[in-house]
């Protein structure tokens, strides 16, 4: 409705605003409610495929790089068809189905779950690296503004990297030793009536 009836089809509308961006939460929600429902089904009928080795997971990798190009060649076109707003609707439901089967496939790859460790800690620095690389560049006149993407890709996976090992860790660390102190503390207090 928003995108048709108010034309409201260009950032920030698709991008950063909440109410209509809670559509891609929700879809979230449905695919994890979708693997936990069918779980057992999708993890024995995937269980050969599983991904342990290196070489595997790299070529598990492209072809999922690949799938993601071709879901979008496939959104172009359908684009044409129907309108790019509701393409990219229909793209998301496909992705509702895929990321449970390719969860089941890499969960037990140490890369993977780094990966999916290092996603939320880049989410938290991006925004800021991005504005300071921009600064910089802009500021230093040495580097072109087109490595902008990818320098600033570069340090916020470095940034994510420390923030984990420096912060996130330590605090997950401490959080443990409290909850089980907590714990053992109520048991004795239990205990003790």
């Amino acid at each position: 409705m928003t995108y048709e009836i108010l034309r409201l089809s260009n950032d920030p509308w698709t991008y950063r605003f909440f109410p209509f961006e809670i559509s891609l939460f929700i879809l979230g929600i449905l695919s994890y409610r979708l693997y936990c429902r069918y779980k057992k089904i999708i993890d024995n009928y995937l269980a050969n495929y599983s991904i342990e080795s290196t070489k595997k997971y790299l070529t598990f990798v492209v072809l999922s790089i690949s799938f993601f190009f071709e879901t979008n060649a496939t959104e172009h076109t359908l684009s044409k068809l129907i309108g790019t707003n509701y393409s990219v609707l229909i793209a998301y439901y496909g992705w509702i189905v895929a990321i449970p089967i390719l969860f089941s496939i890499c969960k037990n790859h140490k890369t993977d779950r780094l990966i999916g460790e290092l996603s939320y800690s880049v989410y938290l620095v991006h925004v800021f690296v991005i504005f300071l690389v921009t600064e910089l560049i802009q500021f230093s006149r040495i580097i072109s503004v087109g490595w902008r993407g990818e320098i600033s890709a570069m340090i916020s996976i470095a940034l994510a990297i420390a923030l984990i090992r420096f912060v996130i860790t330590p605090l997950e660390k401490k959080r443990y030793q409290y909850s089980k102190a907590l714990v053992k503390h109520w048991v004795q207090h239990r205990a003790l009536r």
